[in-house]
């Protein structure tokens, strides 16, 4: 009866793995199709096209700009897949958790290294936004123009709003108003509330009227009092985290002592095919676990 579970479990991973290869292979193909056929056309058309980047080039590019495309997403995914498909084809069902584990690796590590690095990059530049607004208010309260003091702010302020802000300057310089130049600043950064806030207030007063200088000193005094409960909330919950990793560790550390007191109990869990799927199912909900403590423990402001 096991005989006839484990050949059932292989041939049904083996189907699935040609199944995922030959997917893949046909968009593969179609997709030099397409290309090969856009680029006749465009040489018959005497339109000349760059060369374009590979798969993974692109995704190295993205990976240093700091965001992955929906492509980079899916070519990441690609990418894992076939590591997985690679080593549990090589190790069989034996190393079934081995080859899950990586491909997981391969594809979570990336995604939580741009978002910490994004997560990072936000709050760097509302901490510089702040100072910014004070400096356009400062300006503004002189009797300079909104241009004026977006300029002076400009030379000012910090990267990226610095250039951000000479960008804005230079467009209503050529003729675009300033609402629409700030509204394709805001596009550029929506993960920044505080951004919102403050060219929405602007956009505004703009239309209807009012004291600028002293909206976007209430605004600049918001935000910080804003920073000052987030930082206050974040050390109240670091226990909370804290207690998150803990748990999630918990498991792994038995594991290890386990191993070092029962060695040949542990080794079934690596050598056969239902320790695999365990260990496998003990990760997924060690890491279901960690992400609804820290979902609980996050308290958005």
């Amino acid at each position: 009866m096991n005989d006839l579970v484990f050949i059932g479990v292989l041939a049904g991973a083996g189907v699935l793995s040609f199944l995922l290869m030959f997917v893949l292979i046909k968009a593969i193909i179609e997709n030099r199709n397409i290309k090969r056929e856009k680029e006749e056309q465009d040489k018959a058309n005497g339109v000349i096209t760059e060369k374009k980047e590979s798969m993974l080039a692109r995704l190295i590019s993205e990976f240093k700009r700091g965001n992955f495309s929906k492509k980079g997403k899916i070519t990441l995914l690609t990418i894992s897949l076939i590591v997985f498909i690679v080593f549990f084809a090589l190790t069989s069902f034996v190393g079934l958790f081995i080859s899950g584990l990586l491909a997981g690796l391969i594809y979570l590590i990336p995604n939580m290294i741009l978002k910490k690095r994004k997560a990072k990059f936000i709050e760097d530049f509302n901490s510089a936004l702040v100072d910014s607004l004070e400096v356009i208010s400062n300006a503004m309260r002189a009797g300079n123009s909104l241009g004026q003091a977006l300029s002076v702010a400009a030379q000012e302020g910090d990267e990226p709003i610095a250039s951000e802000l000479k960008e804005v300057v230079r467009k209503n310089n050529m003729g675009q108003s300033f609402s629409v130049a700030l509204e394709q600043f805001m596009g550029k950064y929506p993960e920044s509330k505080e951004l919102r806030m403050a060219i929405t207030s602007i956009n505004i007063s703009l239309e209807v009227g009012g004291n600028l200088a002293k909206i976007l000193e209430k605004i600049s005094s918001t935000m910080k009092q804003r920073k000052k409960i987030t930082d206050k909330i974040g050390a109240m919950t670091a226990q909370g985290m804290m207690s998150a990793y803990v748990a999630g560790s918990a498991p792994f550390i038995m594991l290890g002592i386990m191993y070092m007191t029962q060695p040949d109990m542990v080794t079934v869990m690596f050598n056969t095919l239902i320790g695999n799927v365990l260990l496998l199912v003990v990760v997924g909900l060690v890491s279901l676990g960690i992400k609804m403590i820290k979902k609980i423990s996050t308290v958005k402001v």
